[in-house]
């Protein structure tokens, strides 16, 4: 009698929810990396913006906001946890936020950006 190989069908049954499941995961956070990196983006041009030091603080946010706006993200909750300072020759700015989405019912991802810069 020959031995019958395979899998059965509860073993399939566990891959393709394992499958299902890390695609529901890859489809919600994926576009949350993508929102992190546009901040971070927009961070990193505001930081090699020339003469930096010399501009107000309020200048210096809205170029941010600006930079935000090209890269399509609303800037609003964003801006609220942006804090930029002044003083001694150097501009130091630093962004907290936390992006979240909602994978199923009450289970959700967040993704915390605590990024900061200092310009001489």
């Amino acid at each position: 009698m020959k031995k019958q190989n395979g899998m059965t069908l509860i073993g399939t049954l566990i891959v393709l929810a394992l499958i299902g499941f890390f695609t529901l995961l890859t489809l919600n956070v994926g576009p949350l990396y993508g929102d992190y990196y546009k901040v971070k983006s927009a961070m990193t041009a505001v930081e090699k913006t020339p003469n930096l030091s010399s501009k107000s603080i309020a200048d210096i946010k809205l170029l941010f906001r600006k930079k935000l706006d090209i890269n399509y993200l609303p800037g609003g909750e964003i801006m609220k946890s942006t804090k930029v300072k002044k003083g001694g020759g150097k501009v130091t700015m630093r962004v907290t936020h936390d992006f979240t989405a909602t994978l199923m019912n009450n289970l959700d991802v967040v993704l915390h950006l605590d990024d900061s810069f200092e310009v001489r």
